[in-house]
């Protein structure tokens, strides 16, 4: 693990127990916005951060025991690992950690079978992998969520390269991640920067600063 990580691993922690009698009073998600350059290691936090959350008392009373993942492109998200092809990307390194993650093909192709996250989670997997453009097309996906929850889910999601998301704009993809917020009991977005060239505000990050930032200076 580099450096970087570790400390930004610090600061969410931190962060939580800062937050956590109001997280906990108020029924609101814990949120973190993470930015670091290009070829960073964001994937590797990610997939670190959600193994933690599921598998740590430390985050025990968040409960989380949903991870949903998303990435704006097919090559970030990566694939699974196969009988003659290690895993790659986001998906590689969540298999890496013992995270059993479905990338979205394969949620959806079982349907009805997970209604109900717990039929989920045991056919063996914790997580979802996807793209923003699979996620704003596939209503079904956020009404399965959202079923979820009511039945007790717990979903920390993960927003890869948030900067591809604008604000406000009522564009397909900014409607996905605003449900996917509000449905969310951890909410992480990460991007390498924090800016766009449009000069349209990121959603949800508008004039925040990051909570953690890092560069190679």
């Amino acid at each position: 693990m580099r450096k970087w990580q570790k400390e930004a691993l610090e600061e969410i922690r931190q962060k939580y127990l800062d937050e956590k009698e109001e997280i906990e009073n108020d029924g609101k998600a814990f949120e973190f916005y993470l930015e670091a350059c290009v070829g960073a290691g964001k994937s590797r936090l990610m997939s670190i951060q959600a193994r933690e959350m599921m598998r740590e008392d430390f985050w025990s009373d968040l409960g989380i025991n949903v991870v949903v993942v998303v990435a704006p492109n097919t090559s970030i998200l990566g694939w699974l690992p196969g009988k003659n092809s290690p895993g790659r990307g986001i998906l590689g390194e969540f298999t890496s950690r013992d995270i059993q993650i479905a990338d979205n093909a394969r949620f959806s192709e079982r349907g009805g079978l997970y209604s109900n996250y717990r039929h989920f989670r045991n056919a063996g997997f914790e997580a979802i992998g996807m793209t923003y453009q699979k996620l704003s097309i596939g209503s079904d996906i956020i009404k399965t969520l959202s079923y979820w929850k009511e039945d007790g889910a717990r979903i920390a999601v993960f927003l890869d390269e948030m900067h591809h998301v604008p604000e406000n704009t009522g564009t397909a993809w900014s409607k996905a991640v605003e449900q996917l917020y509000r449905i969310s009991s951890s909410f992480i977005a990460l991007s390498g920067t924090w800016f766009r060239s449009d000069r349209i505000k990121i959603a949800f990050i508008g004039e925040k600063k990051p909570d953690y930032s890092y560069d190679y200076a």
